[in-house]
């Protein structure tokens, strides 16, 4: 009894006992299994990647170019339809807001907005309700189909007459004094390109043609494939996509036209083109199998090489360093190769020595423990694969690059065609849309009721940065929206459009119209919608350049008025500049790139510019066989290096550093040497495990240095005496406590 407490028996337990054998699942094998198999997997990756090509009868390289021809015609039908839309919501709400529009008759309104918009075919006034017709002028319009629902916003529907003709009809409300909401619709149809060599055509969910361009033979032989592959598209979730009919190598690619106001009418640009050029070959299909069994045979190699080396004499001295530590001092102590567990063995052997009193000497090492070690040959293996994956992208670029097929190189002239004509179109509609707002312009107007115009039409088309109405001798009479950088000087008394710098931090373009009184209004472009309008997929990088060659946007990071410093779009532009619509391929330096360029057409105020759109997209960025093996090469030589750097690092951390450690912890203790420091497991493996067990003979060695044993020790002799766990005190409350609390409690009262 001690202090009151009863004491009880003390319960022995051998020291050996004191450290469970606990590891992980797999052991120290784990991270060498993981490592063989991600580069086994990888190396399966490179067969199938680099060594698999497309088996179609079309190359990939035309299904993408047709797959980016009917995106780029989807967008030209949307950017006019919604222009279309915004400029009848804007002409019916600038008839409304006249003083004499609210005692006009449906007919004189009517006659407003035609004399406005002289390019709708038919337009219609209607009761939003019953749907009647209250005017109508020009050709008629089918309101039948815009259905019953109430328009309340501006909004598009297809119409087809029993002659199989078919249009678009715009409808958008508008309010004139306090009359009922009516709906101004107006009949339209869609303009397609003539630039391209293959058939377009827009069709309906049904496969229907509403407007056709091209070869009328080629459309009526693929009729019914497209409509086949239109009514897939209304079943599937793509909105772009290309097919190929095999019996006459022809391929129908299609977009759906989608914007607001427009995801009603579902139609489709259709794209359909006869295909000339013959499959390319693929050339790394032997490259991709030897690339793969390759890697396999590295994996396999360096995992049997680590596996000779490390992992089984390992395991090997882990079951006979756990037999010496529970006092079996006749297990016979191997002696592997390899220089780590080599140097563990011989110092275990030297402790079971000392154990049965016959220490020896340090025999030192050898110069081939000291070369052929376990981090030389992780560095080694590392080394190869690392190599591999530096050949394997270097060889792809060897392979001499495919020649790009002439449907690509059309495809690029018609698309910078398309898009040259979208850019000038926009300009033209930007300069008409000052034109009609001109008319309401004029010199009695008081300023804030200018001003209000003017930020209406602002807010109305987002295409200008600012409006404003200058005087006849250059003078600013109002503004709406940021400051004009144009220099205060006369505008012309005729509408058009001009570039009014060459040198400066932004490109100035300024639409203008002549209004009454001597007065003209002018808006600057945004430069961030000639920007916008460059950003079509599969063209590269765009340019606007001026008669100078001086750049006025583009697409990518660009200085303005900077100069183009590749010759080869310079040749381009030259040609451009002729009237011809220009697209080749220039292998001037480096690889090969696809250089087009068409200048914009002399209609229109637009015209006045003289600006060329010139791109330039390299070959390699097309899916031609040559580029596919050689991507795909660079992509599997960059999953080595990161499965390297991982799985390496892995082995490294729980297997080569903890065993480097444990064999100095070894030898320090197997000759006459530091005894006293704790050796304590790093890792949870096999390596940990004889951690544990030398930390055991530690012990034993300690207590033959005090006297506390004696060698030769054998069987049970060879332990330890036993610990004991000493009972478990019940916790109490000390006295000093218990008085504080009572003293305090007592003055409390």
């Amino acid at each position: 009894m001690r202090n009151g407490v009863p004491r009880t028996p003390r319960a022995a337990l051998p020291l050996a006992g004191a450290y469970p054998e606990t590891r992980p699942l797999g052991g120290v094998v784990l991270p060498w299994i993981v490592t063989l198999t991600f580069f086994l997997f990888l190396a399966g990756l490179t067969v199938m990647t680099v060594g698999r090509g497309h088996n179609g009868q079309v190359a990939e390289a035309v299904l993408l170019s047709q797959k980016q021809v009917a995106a780029d015609l989807a967008y030209q039908v949307r950017n006019s339809l919604s222009q279309e839309l915004t400029d009848l919501g804007n002409a019916g709400r600038a008839v409304s807001e006249q003083e004499s529009a609210g005692d006009a008759t449906p007919t004189a309104i009517l006659g407003l907005v035609g004399a406005a918009h002289p390019e709708w075919r038919g337009l219609a006034l209607l009761d939003p309700r019953s749907r009647k017709l209250l005017a109508t002028r020009g050709e008629p319009v089918p309101v039948a189909a815009l259905g019953q629902e109430l328009i309340d916003r501006p909004t598009a529907a297809l119409a087809h007459d029993p002659s199989g003709q078919s249009e678009v009809i715009l409808a958008a409300p508008m309010s004139i004094g306090d009359q009922d909401h009516s709906v101004l619709a107006a009949a339209t149809r869609p303009r397609l390109p003539r630039s391209f060599d293959s058939a377009v055509t827009l069709v309906d969910e049904n496969g229907a043609p509403v407007v056709a361009s091209g070869s009328a033979d080629v459309q009526a032989r693929l009729a019914q494939a497209v409509s086949r592959a239109v009514r897939d598209a209304t079943r599937g979730s793509d909105s772009v996509a290309a097919t190929v009919l095999s019996a006459r190598r022809h391929v129908i690619a299609y977009a759906r036209v989608t914007g607001e106001g427009l995801n009603d009418l579902r139609l489709y640009a259709v794209s359909i083109r006869p295909v000339v050029s013959a499959p390319p070959a693929h050339p790394g299909r032997g490259f991709g199998l030897a690339a793969g069994v390759a890697l396999a045979y590295l994996a396999l190699a360096a995992f049997a090489v680590h596996a000779h080396a490390l992992i089984g004499p390992v395991r090997r001295i882990e079951r006979e360093a756990a037999s010496l530590a529970k006092g079996d001092t006749n297990v016979t102590i191997g002696k592997p190769r390899p220089a780590e567990p080599g140097r563990l063995a011989a110092a275990l052997e030297a402790i079971r020595r000392e154990l049965i009193g016959r220490p020896v000497r340090d025999q030192g090492h050898s110069q081939l423990t000291r070369v052929f070690t376990a981090r030389g040959t992780l560095i080694v293996t590392a080394l190869l694969i690392l190599a591999w994956s530096m050949v394997v992208p270097v060889l792809s670029r060897s392979m001499r690059p495919d020649r790009v097929p002439a449907e690509v190189i059309d495809d690029q002239r018609g698309r910078i065609t398309v898009l040259a004509d979208t850019l000038a179109r926009g300009i033209n509609d930007a300069t008409a849309s000052l034109e009609r707002l001109a008319r309401d312009v004029r010199a009695s107007v008081p300023h804030d009721d200018l001003r209000r115009l003017l930020v209406g039409a602002k807010d109305a088309d987002g295409r200008f940065r600012s409006i404003y109405v200058v005087e006849a001798d250059g003078k600013l009479a109002a503004r709406a929206g940021t400051k004009p950088r144009r220099p205060s000087e006369p505008l012309p008394a005729v509408a058009g459009v001009s570039q009014a710098n060459i040198s400066g931090p932004v490109p100035i373009v300024v639409a203008y119209a002549p209004a009454a009184d001597g007065l003209v209004i002018a808006g600057e472009l945004d430069p961030r919608y000639l920007d916008d309008r460059l950003d079509r997929p599969g063209l590269g990088t765009v340019w606007i350049v001026d008669p100078g060659r001086r750049i006025i946007s583009s697409d990518d990071g660009f200085h303005a008025f900077g100069r183009l410093t590749d010759s080869a779009v310079d040749r381009a532009v030259d040609r451009a500049l002729t009237g011809v619509h220009t697209s080749r391929v220039y292998r001037d330096s480096g690889p090969a790139t696809i250089v087009a360029a068409a200048q914009l057409r002399p209609v229109g105020p637009a015209g006045m510019l003289g600006w060329t759109v010139v791109s330039k997209m390299p070959a390699d960025q097309l899916p031609l066989p040559v580029y596919l093996v050689r991507h795909h090469a660079t992509v599997v030589g960059l999953l080595a290096v990161a499965g390297l750097w991982l799985c390496y690092g892995w082995l490294y951390l729980v297997g080569v550093r903890p065993l480097r450690v444990l064999v100095r912890d070894a030898e320090r203790i197997a000759w006459p040497g530091d005894r006293g420091m704790v050796i304590y497991p790093r890792v949870h493996n096999e390596i940990g495990s004889i951690a544990r067990s030398l930390e055991v003979l530690r012990l034993r060695l300690l207590g033959i240095r005090s006297g506390a044993l004696k060698p030769p020790l054998s069987g049970r002799d060879a332990r330890l005496p036993e610990t004991e766990l000493m009972a478990k005190i019940p916790a109490s409350r000390p006295a000093a406590l218990m008085y504080s609390r009572r003293s305090g409690s007592d003055s409390g009262s």
